[in-house]
């Protein structure tokens, strides 16, 4: 962004316009990439080593998942219904996760052997 500020002076005010929005847009979705692969591999691995560690880290990108998704002025992916960047669906999911690890490892166990059967028949 400390870029787009120094090409201010040589950019008509639409073109500095677009082009700061449009690196308003690429942060954002840096921010919640970045969140969402703390938050998802941390309660991935609470879930296979259930050391409480994990279990903080996994919930500390979740907050900061929600503070993403409170971000004032940053309307981008807004659910036409919740009013909310689906952000809210994953981190529920993700706490739930977290809650009931048993049962989320057994989900992970009945995905994997799934796709594994697959492969079976894809090669034969």
């Amino acid at each position: 962004m400390a870029d787009v500020e120094k090409a201010a002076p040589y950019l008509s005010h639409a073109q500095y316009s677009q082009l700061r929005e449009d690196f308003r847009f690429l942060l954002d979705a840096g921010q919640l990439e970045r969140e969402w692969t703390r938050a998802y591999f941390a309660q991935r691995m609470f879930i296979s080593q259930r050391k409480e560690e994990y279990k903080k880290r996994a919930e500390e990108a979740l907050r900061d998942l929600e503070a993403l998704d409170r971000t004032p002025g940053v309307l981008y992916g807004l659910d036409a219904d919740t009013g909310h960047r689906y952000i809210d669906i994953f981190v529920a999911k993700m706490r739930r996760r977290l809650s009931l690890p048993d049962e989320a490892k057994a989900e992970d166990d009945v995905r994997l052997e799934k796709v594994r059967l697959k492969l079976d028949v894809d090669r034969n």
